[in-house]
């Protein structure tokens, strides 16, 4: 078969599980040649299986078993109902690997493209590429026979006398024909099986069942359609489920407990309370934890020893559909050593010891149900598996409930082995050729359905096509529409920018006129300041402003002197003071109240005047105005108080004539 022809099929779980009482629906997606040709979500499982029924793909492959099923038996009878033809793979196992992760699995086929979860629609690309591939362990795999129908060749009427002659003649060659089949099947070795009808003279049918498929038959056995003998050659074929040992102890019921960290603690212990195993993950995550529980079974219970439960603890049982157990109290570390010592099981690290205790606390929550349910399994003395009633009390079902559950798994399974009897199956041969008419009347039917399925099917074709050139016609005409909706809103939006715009210039506008007004007040009443003597001296502030020193030394001084205002001496610091009178030189500072009269000597200093502020009109934050008086006032004040200022020591001419006297006097003497 060539790879294009091949068809694969990938299911993964949706939502829900088969354990839950909400029914479990799946992601499907199926391939052909490498192309999707059908995917969709949220399929129940008879949907899905009428899907492979309708495709009939070569592969379908799964990456977890319980995903379909919640038991073995269960699990047999879902795979049955697929199409005989597919080979059912399990991607996530090998022989010799044993389980991976289906991401590692994927990224070695080239089939990853992130190493983040995978969605179920995702996954289920995945596995169906997978299956273009062939990659995944067989569970199920078909072995193909062979039919061989043996009758008469034409009708038993001769007429007359002769009729029960020719009748024993038809027979006589059946039976020499079956004879020369079955002698030819022995010297081959090829097994078979041969079911027929006596009558009179010889036989009337023979059936052969032969566990070979046709091909192999060449030169055995062909189909005929003679005078006496007519010989129809069928291929048929037989399932055959396959779960190896370590698949089957994935399906064991377990207890888990994980003790999250930077190291994993992950301990496994089965529904009798014994001990599985327990490990040490360094370095790992909630797959790594995920992978190594799966090892020794599937967990109905995930257990923490924290409260409240760790989020990587809820990841686990999520992934398991699992339910969670949580302590009632903080359970102290004296505690979890004292359990896991009871269990009489050596852990090898700290984390162990915290999963371990995690389990024994979860088992001892069950303990009185799980002693109840084994002393009522006794009493009714019929084998019914102990960990699966377990499990489904676990699960949340009542005891009752739980081994009704049980007892029906072991009506079913006695049912399948009555089936698998040889007797049985050949009665039910027997009847299958007897009923042959009927069959050949089904086969037309069928047929009739397909040739109809057909025509539906190219109707279909037919009508998907007109509807996309419909939806394509349809999307172009939704941009052109929402285009010029667009454009409507665009312009829409810009008038009301437009008159937001106006609103503000106008706004802008009557601001700017007041401004004007102010400004034309203010250069008024500058004007009659000016008129009337005043003078605009610059005011300070403390910290002192570099910007407004510079532009009090481009002003210059008032007859020699810099007169500044300021409204609160007492904040500038004495730094502010001595930074001025170093620029400055020679300053008077105004004030309403003066903390003291002068500073420096009278080269460089700072005299402060006490001026009423009635004599000081404010016209902005920087300047105020002094009138001709009140300044001529200011400058006696200073004058005065730089009479005050003492001046520098120096000689008098007394010292001086005695200076010189000496340097004379010390001149003549080196002479001598």
């Amino acid at each position: 078969m060539g790879g294009d022809s091949i068809v694969s099929m990938g299911i993964d779980l949706y939502r829900g599980s088969p354990a839950s009482r909400l029914r479990a629906t799946y992601a499907v997606c199926i391939v052909r040649g490498g192309e999707v040709i059908y995917e969709a979500t949220d399929l129940p499982l008879p949907k899905v299986i009428r899907l492979a029924l309708e495709y009939k793909p070569n592969y379908i492959v799964i990456d977890n078993l319980y995903e379909l099923a919640r038991s073995k038996r269960e699990l047999l009878k879902v795979l049955s109902l697929f199409p005989y033809g597919s080979q059912i793979l399990l991607a996530t196992f090998s022989d010799a690997e044993g389980f991976k992760d289906l991401r590692d699995i994927a990224a070695e086929h080239g089939l990853l493209e992130s190493r983040r979860k995978q969605d179920p629609q995702s996954t289920a690309r995945i596995l169906a590429m997978l299956g273009q591939r062939g990659v995944g362990h067989p569970i199920r795999v078909w072995e193909e026979r062979t039919k061989v129908i043996v009758s008469k060749g034409r009708s038993g009427r001769a007429g007359g006398s002769s009729e029960d002659r020719y009748l024993r003649g038809l027979r006589t060659a059946v039976l020499r024909y079956v004879r020369r089949i079955k002698d030819a099947l022995d010297s081959a070795k090829i097994p078979y099986q041969l079911s027929y009808r006596k009558a009179e003279g010889g036989l009337d049918r023979a059936v052969f069942i032969i566990d070979a498929p046709k091909d192999k038959l060449a030169g055995i056995v062909r189909s005929k359609r003679g005078r006496y003998v007519t010989v129809r050659v069928r291929p048929i074929a037989r399932t055959r489920i396959v779960i190896s040992e370590n698949i089957e102890r994935r399906m064991r019921p377990v207890i888990a407990g994980v003790d999250p960290g930077s190291e994993y603690g992950v301990a496994v212990i089965d529904l009798d309370g014994r001990v599985i195993a327990t490990e040490t993950i360094k370095g790992g995550d909630v797959l790594q934890a995920i992978s190594s529980i799966l090892r020794y079974g599937t967990p109905v219970l995930v257990a923490s020893d924290k409260k409240p439960v760790p989020e990587a603890v809820r990841r686990v049982a999520a992934a398991f559909n699992a339910k969670l157990y949580e302590p009632d109290y903080v359970v102290s570390d004296q505690e979890k050593s004292s359990l896991v010592a009871s269990s009489g099981y050596q852990v090898g690290s700290v984390h162990e010891r915290d999963a371990l205790a995690a389990c024994l606390l979860a088992y001892k929550s069950y303990a009185k149900k799980f002693e109840q349910v084994e002393r009522i399994l006794e009493s009714l003395e019929i084998k019914i598996p102990v960990s699966r009633v377990k499990a489904e009390v676990i699960k949340g079902s009542s005891i009752a409930s739980a081994i009704e559950a049980a007892i029906e798994d072991v009506i079913g399974s006695l049912e399948e082995d009555l089936y698998r009897d040889t007797s049985i199956i050949q009665k039910l041969v027997r009847e299958a050729i007897e009923d042959e008419g009927k069959i050949r009347n089904l086969e037309r039917r069928i047929s009739e359905l397909l040739s109809e399925r057909q025509a539906l099917l190219d109707r279909i074709r037919r009508l998907e096509e007109e509807l996309r050139r419909i939806s394509s016609e349809y999307e172009a005409f939704k941009r052109s529409v929402r285009v010029e909706v667009e454009r409507e809103r665009a312009v829409a939006s810009l008038i009301d920018r437009l008159r937001s715009c106006q609103d503000s210039y106008r706004s802008l506008e009557e601001a700017l006129g007041e401004l004007r007004r102010s400004l034309e007040d203010l250069r008024r009443i500058i004007l009659e300041y000016d008129e009337r003597g005043y003078r605009k001296i610059q005011r300070i502030y403390a910290p002192i402003d570099e910007e407004d020193l510079e532009d009090i030394v481009k002003k210059g001084p008032i007859d020699g002197i810099y007169i500044l205002y300021t409204e609160d001496p007492e904040s500038l610091k004495r730094q502010d003071i001595e930074y001025i009178r170093s620029r400055l030189k020679r300053i008077a500072l105004i004030a309403p109240r003066c903390p003291f009269k002068y500073t420096g000597d009278r080269d460089e200093h700072v005299v402060c005047i006490e001026t009423p502020p009635e004599l000081v009109a404010t016209i902005s934050n920087k300047y105020v105005l002094i009138d001709r008086p009140a300044l001529e006032k200011i400058k006696g004040y200073y004058r005065e108080l730089y009479n005050a200022i003492p001046k520098k020591p120096g000689m008098s001419e007394e010292d001086l004539e005695r200076l010189i006297m000496e340097y004379r006097g010390s001149k003549f003497s080196s002479k001598g």
